[in-house]
């Protein structure tokens, strides 16, 4: 070993060390990577599910609301809603 310098045992180390490193986070990857796509898979779906409910819910409650905005038979009723005004 007379004939390594002190760069090259630095060297040496860290090669090591990241080598190390490399297999631990191989081996990571192989045991978790099943668990956080099945985690994000679920969390995306339940995302998607929730966005439609929301829409739709929206979407219902505007055509709710427009019918009832334009239905002459209950002109007096919602006059004072638009307008501030109360009717006597």
């Amino acid at each position: 070993m007379a004939f390594l310098s002190f760069d090259s045992t630095t060297s040496l180390t860290t090669r090591i060390v990241q080598g190390i490193l490399s297999i631990l986070g191989v081996y990571a990857v192989i045991r978790f990577l099943p668990r956080i796509i099945s985690f994000v898979f679920k969390r995306f779906v339940v995302g998607i599910i929730g966005e439609i409910v929301l829409v739709t819910v929206g979407a219902l409650l505007t055509q709710q609301f427009a019918r009832s905005s334009s239905d002459p038979s209950d002109e007096g009723e919602h006059s004072s809603m638009h307008t501030g005004r109360v009717d006597a």
